[in-house]
């Protein structure tokens, strides 16, 4: 973070980059947020927005979505949201993903652009994703003794 944002060192993204991707590689969920947003950006590498498209995925699997998850599936609905023909992916595909972040905001502004059908498509689609990925066993219990959920 020092080097990609020039905090008490010389501003770096290359270096900033493969520090993250060292750390992407080994499944740190924030570290796979960030390398996916380089990629989106272009900075410090080359932009790639199936590589960016890659890493907020791996990103966004992470169970339970502390961190760089629920940014990855909030950042995975934008960047299909606002650039879906290049993915060749339909509109519900970015709700599906507000949902996931629980993001209300974005997915009441995609809503506005979406049929029903796609609507109901997406929050089954989010359905199905979250029986795939479900809570670790005493998440729950943890997250309500310690007020976050």
């Amino acid at each position: 973070m020092y080097y990609r944002d020039g905090r008490h060192v010389e501003r770096n993204q290359q270096t900033a980059f493969n520090l993250f991707l060292r750390a992407a590689k080994q499944g740190n969920v924030d570290a796979q947020f960030s390398v996916a947003q380089m990629y989106e950006d272009g900075d410090g590498v080359p932009r790639d927005y199936s590589q960016a498209v890659s890493w907020y995925k791996k990103a966004a699997e992470h169970v339970p979505d502390y961190g760089g998850a629920g940014q990855a599936r909030n950042s995975l609905g934008l960047l299909y949201f606002r650039r879906g023909g290049i993915f060749h992916r339909i509109m519900w595909t970015a709700y599906m993903y507000f949902r996931l972040a629980n993001n209300k905001q974005n997915m009441q502004w995609a809503a506005e652009r979406m049929s029903h059908s796609q609507i109901a498509e997406a929050l089954h689609g989010a359905k199905e994703w979250m029986l795939q990925h479900p809570d670790p066993p005493g998440v729950l219990i943890w997250c309500r003794l310690d007020n976050r959920c």
